[in-house]
């Protein structure tokens, strides 16, 4: 496998001064978007950064764009491989690196002007935390806008309990931490093919709380062609791993593959109502158990009834799509979601 190679073109390394921040993205037969990605980068207020971008053994005219914007900003340094994939790409991108700050970006999503400079600011302020998330505005394929999601929407006490359970980021482009931070937990996981977004996060939430800024500052694009979409069954198998290591991590015990499949299915599933009564009473089981091992350490009213009052919401949208005659497990899923907080179920009859 050959080196990668940056481009001839100026590099920040000759300057005196190393750069604040990394941002660091990987592009694979990105033409479609990969230039209104690189502007928004180009166009942030905050100046102090280099562009590591690794060309992932495009075919299409993704190295023209990238060899075009490199020759008008020497902050960006251009490494080109033959394919080998997002995770180990991204891997090569962090090394290559120089900054205190890494943010990643995505070659089809759009950062907001003032996203690394808010980002590298909270940082600064909050020397005890080491990595931060911003609102994400998903869009479609046009870019018109779909929905707006506060990746931590909780407190940051409540992320070991949820870890085990899904992404609590919810994206990966809208992300910067430290690089001492990243290196702290050994990078990347190139075992991970998918979901090293989820392996890394986990990783690093046991050496470092993780902050939120409560404003949007990048745009998520959805699209058929996502890697995401694409490699479903991937993106499963490798969340499952990171969810079976998170749950024994904080709870001492192994769950079993079939569970897995069934929490999966209850935070993740594209089908909502297809968990039966008696799978519905095995996944409120699991949730008691870490919830008991996560209350362990003392917990505020305000972070306990955060995790009470989230697990009820989602007991309570599977309830809602149980069909009618399936009148066992919806009984049983509402009473699930009761249990944990009823006044979820109360507001949510009311607004039905």
């Amino acid at each position: 496998m050959p080196t990668p190679t940056p481009s001839s073109l100026p590099s920040p390394a000759s300057s005196a001064k190393e750069p604040t921040v990394s941002v660091v993205m990987a592009v694979y037969n990105g033409e479609k978007f990969l230039a209104e990605a690189i502007a928004s980068i180009l166009d942030q207020t905050f100046r102090d950064f280099e562009f590591v971008i690794i060309d992932d053994g495009s075919t299409d005219r993704t190295p023209a764009i990238l060899a075009d914007f490199a020759a008008k900003d020497p902050r960006i340094r251009v490494f080109t491989q033959e394919n080998i994939g997002l995770t180990k790409s991204l891997v090569r991108g962090v090394d290559a690196s120089q900054g205190r700050l890494i943010a990643r970006m995505d070659a089809d999503d759009i950062s907001f002007p003032t996203r690394l400079e808010k980002q590298a600011r909270f940082l600064e302020s909050h020397p005890e935390i080491e990595l931060v998330t911003a609102n994400i505005e998903f869009m479609d394929e046009a870019g018109k806008k779909r929905f707006d999601v506060a990746p931590l929407h909780f407190p940051s006490a409540c992320v070991a309990f949820f870890m085990p359970f899904f992404n609590v980021m919810a994206g990966h482009g809208q992300v910067m931490y430290t690089r001492a931070l990243y290196d702290r937990v050994n990078g990347y996981d190139v075992s991970f093919r998918f979901a090293q977004d989820y392996d890394l996060w986990e990783r690093m939430s046991h050496h470092t709380m993780f902050g939120q800024i409560d404003e949007v500052l990048y745009r998520f694009r959805t699209s058929a062609n996502s890697i995401s979409k694409k490699n479903w069954s991937g993106q499963q198998e490798c969340r499952a791993r990171v969810s079976a290591r998170s749950y024994e991590r904080l709870t001492g015990t192994s769950v079993h593959d079939d569970l897995l499949l069934q929490i999966n299915e209850f935070w993740h599933g594209s089908q909502l109502g297809t968990i039966g009564a008696k799978d519905l009473l095995q996944v409120d089981q699991a949730h008691r158990e870490a919830f008991d091992a996560w209350n362990r350490v003392l917990r505020t009213r305000q972070e306990k009834a955060e995790v009470k009052t989230k697990v009820a919401e989602q007991f309570v949208k599977h309830g809602r799509c149980i069909p009618i005659k399936n009148f066992r497990d919806f009984v049983v899923c509402h009473s699930l979601a009761a249990k944990w907080n009823f006044s979820t179920v109360v507001k949510a009859g009311r607004r039905r």
